[in-house]
């Protein structure tokens, strides 16, 4: 028989962010505990929590933790946000005199989906990564 299952996807504590600039790849995440006390109201005691090896992420779940139990933690690699590389924490202009002659630049975003930054990895990376933990879920 097939059991219905509940998937609760949470997006890690907010981090700092400078205007003009790409992310930093592995920031602190400011916490607000008021603001996961509230939350932790809406996740089910005793799930398993499926946690980026990022510190925000980590972070974000070690401070949901004190809130509301989970039956297992799994800490998972697919989970990793892009990844800018050299590019992390740089002027986005600066980033985009280096991509100027780049063939597969477009008019819309500032990067192609398969652009890899030097010491990084693309958007289309991050997607396939995304796509196996899904796979690894085996909700088929």
């Amino acid at each position: 028989m097939i059991k219905p299952g509940k998937l609760i996807l949470i997006r890690h504590a907010p981090v700092e962010k400078k205007e003009g600039f790409l992310p930093e790849h592995n920031p602190e995440a400011i916490i607000n505990e008021n603001e996961f006390k509230k939350l932790s109201k809406n996740i089910p005691e005793n799930s398993v929590w499926h946690v980026s090896p990022l510190r925000r992420t980590m972070q974000t779940a070690d401070c949901l933790s004190k809130y509301v139990g989970s039956r297992r933690t799994i800490i998972d690699n697919n989970l990793v946000e892009q990844n800018f590389g050299k590019w992390s924490g740089r002027r986005i202009s600066e980033v985009w005199k280096e991509l100027k002659n780049n063939e597969s630049q477009h008019n819309f975003s500032f990067l192609c989906p398969e652009i890899s930054s030097p010491n990084g990895d693309s958007f289309l990376d991050q997607c396939k990564r995304i796509s196996n933990w899904i796979e690894s879920l085996n909700f088929h």
